[in-house]
């Protein structure tokens, strides 16, 4: 008995970081570990298309687009399944990043270059300014610095780029070397990490956003991971199992207890 709750006790531990990619051509949503970049599938999101996430960290939202019909979506982290939100009215929002200093988020139409921001309520985009660059298809927004990153393949170079929230402007930071197609990004507010993952061979990276400067984590073991969202998940939310397994541990005791006190009395 005791042996079984040490087990339950040390199967699981809650994750401060959880890094959501899509994977649209499979319709699933994958679930990657920052620390060594391992991805394992979550499950069907229902949509054919998501090429972008973000996560909202003040209430663990994830959000979602679908390429296909440019809507708004809200996926579940448990089961993958998204939820429509309603339309974007643009055509071709492929990146979003969350701000949780001013509960904004940020996408950009790698069509007509407008940086938007996304009411979360009814889905639907407003345009603050073009961005200049083509295809920009990943965002990712650092809440400590308040920057807007952005990345840009072209042709055989990625750009990292900062842009402008206030107009649009990008700005290029730098080419991140040594990689196939990167179109996403995601960014770990609690380690100050930037996140991104090649498209082609499934590499998982670390992005030096002062430099653009990329460092292979390891390896998702799934390619076309097109979106990247990082979202927090609270020791506080919920018990661990370890808790639990404290918890069964002293239920058990007071009930030893119990029968020991009632066999003392039986005897007396």
């Amino acid at each position: 008995m005791f042996v079984l709750i040490f087990s339950f006790a040390s199967t699981y531990s809650v994750q401060s970081q959880t890094i959501f990619g899509s994977k649209p051509d499979t319709e699933i949503l994958v679930g990657i570990d920052p620390a060594d970049g391992a991805g394992a599938i979550i499950g069907s999101t229902g949509f054919e298309s998501i090429r972008a996430l973000a996560c909202d960290t003040n209430t663990n939202t994830l959000y979602g687009i679908d390429a296909i019909s440019q809507q708004l979506l809200i996926l579940n982290q448990a089961s993958g399944q998204a939820s429509v939100v309603g339309p974007v009215g643009f055509v071709n929002v492929a990146s979003l990043a969350f701000d949780p200093n001013t509960n904004t988020l940020y996408g950009v139409d790698s069509v007509t270059d407008n940086l938007l921001t996304i009411d979360t309520e009814t889905g639907q985009g407003s345009s603050l300014g073009f961005t200049v660059f083509q295809n920009i298809l990943g965002l990712a927004f650092d809440s400590n610095t308040n920057t807007l990153y952005g990345v840009n393949p072209d042709l055989d170079q990625n750009y990292l780029v900062t842009i402008n929230t206030n107009n649009g402007a990008a700005s290029i930071v730098g080419d991140i070397v040594g990689f196939e197609i990167l179109i996403s990004l995601a960014y770990d507010e609690a380690t100050n990490t930037l996140y991104s993952a090649d498209d082609v061979t499934g590499e998982f990276l670390r992005v030096n956003p002062n430099t653009a400067v990329g460092t292979v984590i390891g390896n998702i073991g799934l390619d076309n991971i097109s979106g990247l969202g990082a979202c927090n998940i609270s020791e506080a939310q919920v018990p661990t199992l370890s808790e639990w397994g404290f918890i069964a541990l002293a239920v058990l005791i007071g009930f030893v207890g119990l029968i020991v006190v009632r066999r003392k009395k039986v005897i007396a």
